[in-house]
C-alpha cells in the first residue's frame, strides 16, 4: 500500500520503468509440475536493469513471528521520495526446517517482487517445495468445449488488438503490452485470459487504450 503523499514522482517512475523493462525468459523449469518459470534472479535481473536511471529502488524484508512462521515484505522507494509497500506476505513451507523455509522465503521474495513490478513469470507451480502440493490437486479441468466458435473469435479479435497496440506504443513490445492489460483489467499480470467474459474485458480496455492514443482504425 502507498505510504506518503509524495507519490508523483514514484509513479512517473514506475511508468518509466514499465515502458522500458524487458521482461525476462523462463529460466527455471519444474519437472514434477512440468512447467517453466522465472527464477528470482531472473526477475532480479530484469528490475535492476528496468530502473536505471528512473531512481527506483527497492528492498524486501525477511521478518518471523513467535510461531515460527517467516514473512517476506517488498518496498519500492524513490529518490524524491514516496514508498510503496507490498505487505507482508507468508507461504508455509511442508516442513520448518531450514530447505523448507528457504524454498518459502525463495518462493515469496520472487512472487512479490514480480508482481510489484509487473513482471511476467506466466504460471508456475514451483512452490510445491515450499507447500508440498500435488500437481493435479486444486487444478480446474479446462471445458471440452473452450475453442468455441464464439471464443475464437474474440481471440482473433484480442490478437488483432495487440497488433493495433505494438504500433501504437512501438516502444512496448507484445508481452509488455499484455502484462500491462492483465495487470489494468484483472489486477494480476500473470492472470490467464481464457473465457468469453475474460476477452471482452481486455477487449474493451484495448479499444479504450487505442481511443486515448487516437490509433482507432
Amino acid at each position: 500500500m502507498a505510504e506518503n503523499n509524495e507519490l508523483s514522482k514514484l509513479q512517473e517512475a514506475l511508468s518509466v520503468f514499465r515502458a522500458q523493462i524487458k521482461q525476462p525468459a523462463l529460466d527455471g523449469s519444474n519437472p514434477y509440475f512440468n512447467s517453466n518459470y522465472v527464477t528470482l534472479a531472473g526477475v532480479q535481473q530484469a528490475v535492476d536493469e528496468g530502473i536505471k536511471g528512473t531512481g527506483l529502488a527497492y528492498v524486501q524484508l525477511v521478518s518471523s513471528d513467535d510461531n515460527g512462521n517467516v514473512y517476506v515484505e517488498t518496498i519500492i522507494t524513490h529518490k524524491l521520495g514516496g514508498i510503496l509497500r507490498s505487505g507482508k506476505l507468508s507461504i508455509p513451507p511442508k516442513k520448518k526446517d531450514a530447505q523448507g523455509l528457504g524454498s518459502s522465503i525463495t518462493y515469496s521474495r520472487r512472487y512479490q517482487l514480480a508482481a510489484m513490478f509487473g513482471i511476467t513469470s506466466d504460471k508456475d507451480d514451483d512452490a510445491n517445495a515450499a507447500v508440498g502440493g500435488n500437481p493435479n490437486q486444486g487444478r480446474k479441468q479446462a471445458p471440452k468445449q473452450q475453442s468455441s466458435k464464439a471464443n475464437q473469435q474474440l481471440r482473433s479479435h484480442y490478437l488483432k488488438l495487440i497488433a493495433d497496440l505494438e504500433s501504437a506504443f512501438p516502444k512496448s513490445n507484445r508481452r509488455q503490452l499484455e502484462a500491462r492489460i492483465r495487470t489494468a483489467v484483472f489486477n494480476n499480470a500473470n492472470y490467464t485470459i481464457q473465457t468469453n467474459e475474460d476477452f471482452n474485458k481486455a477487449i474493451e480496455f484495448m479499444n479504450e487504450q487505442l481511443r486515448k492514443s487516437n490509433h482507432v482504425k
